[in-house]
C-alpha cells in the first residue's frame, strides 16, 4: 500500500490539533510519534510516525491491536499501512489507545510495539 486508502484519506482532518507528542514511545527503535485530534466529527486521532533514521527493515507494516485486547498479533490487528523512509506519515487510528506494532513482512517478525495510552478528550501533553 503506497498510500491511505481513499476512506481513510478523506478522513483524515483537515486542520489537525497536536495532542500528544511521544519521542520515545518506541523504545530502542528510532520512531517519534505525535497524535493529532480532528477538532470535530469523523476520525477522532491520527497518529503520525517519522522515523529518525533508517529502519533497513524490508516490507514494513503498522498494525493497532485495541487496549484491553487480550489476543495477539494477527488475531485481533488491524493494518493501518505502510511505514517507508524518513519522512512523517499519518496514519487514522481505530480508537483511542491500543498498541501499535511494527511487522516486518519479508522477515515474519514484529520488531517492535508501542503502547499508546488513552487520552482524555480535550487533553493535551
Amino acid at each position: 500500500m503506497d498510500s491511505l486508502p481513499a476512506a481513510l484519506a478523506d478522513a483524515a482532518p483537515e486542520a489537525p490539533v497536536l495532542l500528544d507528542e511521544l519521542p520515545e514511545l518506541w523504545g530502542e527503535t528510532p520512531i517519534h510519534t505525535r497524535r493529532y485530534g480532528a477538532g470535530g466529527g469523523g476520525v477522532a486521532t491520527v497518529v503520525e510516525l517519522t522515523p529518525r533514521e533508517p529502519l533497513r527493515r524490508p516490507d514494513l507494516l503498522i498494525y493497532w491491536l485495541p487496549a484491553g485486547s487480550a489476543e495477539t498479533f494477527p488475531e485481533r490487528a488491524e493494518l493501518l499501512g505502510r511505514l517507508r523512509g524518513r519522512h512523517p506519515q499519518r496514519f487514522a487510528l481505530p480508537g483511542p489507545g491500543g498498541t501499535l506494532l511494527l511487522h516486518s513482512v519479508a522477515h515474519g517478525e514484529t520488531l517492535a510495539s508501542a503502547v499508546l495510552p488513552d487520552l482524555a478528550p480535550g487533553a493535551t501533553r
